[in-house]
């Protein structure tokens, strides 16, 4: 095993099959329903969570790291042999898990520790570290994977569809999608994550929504490759169909697709219903 480890947070919603194979660190952020505090991922599953979300009278909170929780996890890694440390986290605009993260590393006593700003968060958090993974075992060095960890937090782009903004209205992390208040009858918002939340085009219907967040992706990629993620909230059937059409779109090969469910810490703040395609060039 290379001596470099990577560590990640929860809200990559990485499989443990992924985990396990490139022996990953998942720091877990919290989600709060009144006195109860749950870790994402250890003690909370999707479909618990999105039960008690139905039925919940008001929306739970979520909660970042704290700087001890990722001094245990670096302290661990480097006890087991770890000569440096690549950190990759959850956009630094929408949680202060990053920011926890460098604070840590800085008192770590000149361990070598890169703490990134993904910039974006679920399978394209997923994406950046199933690569970085990747050129650890081709090699590379730590300043060469922090700076292709950065350069690939720039170049990902994530589009996605929500069923109702009303979580992320609430959850304060709407920014500049505030403006599709007030015209939501039927018109669904296509949002992008480049560490904030912003709009960038709204369809009348989910189907239109959906070709026209596909349409975007394509005019993005202008027929490079690329590698592709999609995600969802409680809305398997709808993404597998979407698979098929991004596949078509973007002409890219189905296998290496990564598709998974948006799960309590970040489906808190955007809710059932959501469809999603990240992706990044190659």
């Amino acid at each position: 095993m290379s001596a470099i480890r990577i560590v990640t947070d929860s809200t990559a919603y990485l499989p443990q099959e992924i985990i396990g194979k490139w022996a990953l660190k998942v720091v877990p952020l919290k989600v709060n329903f009144d006195t109860e505090v749950f870790s994402e991922g250890v003690d909370l599953s999707n479909d618990e969570f999105y039960e008690r979300l139905k039925h919940a009278e008001k929306l739970p909170t979520t909660s970042q790291p704290s700087v001890g929780d990722f001094k245990v996890a670096y302290e661990e890694l480097l006890a087991g042999g770890a000569e440096g440390i690549i950190s990759i986290h959850i956009a630094e605009g929408i949680s202060g898990t990053v920011q926890s993260a460098r604070a840590a590393a800085a008192e770590m006593g000149g361990a070598q520790i890169s703490a990134v700003n993904s910039r974006v968060t679920g399978p394209a958090l997923a994406m950046i570290v199933i690569r970085i993974a990747e050129e650890i075992e081709a090699g590379k060095t730590l300043p060469e994977l922090t700076a292709l960890a950065e350069e690939l937090a720039l170049s990902t782009r994530i589009f996605f569809v929500v069923d109702t903004l009303e979580y992320l209205h609430k959850g304060g992390r709407i920014g500049g999608a505030q403006a599709f208040m007030g015209s939501m009858l039927k018109v669904k918002p296509i949002l992008s994550l480049d560490n904030i939340i912003e709009p960038v085009d709204k369809a009348r219907g989910s189907a239109k929504a959906v070709a026209r967040m596909i349409e975007m992706a394509r005019e993005e990629l202008a027929g490079r490759r690329a590698k592709i993620a999609l995600t969802h909230t409680r809305n398997l059937e709808a993404i597998m169909q979407m698979k098929d059409q991004v596949v078509q779109a973007l002409n890219c090969d189905p296998v290496p697709v990564i598709i998974n469910e948006i799960g309590p810490v970040i489906g808190t703040h955007i809710g059932p219903g959501v469809l999603s395609v990240a992706f990044y060039p190659l």
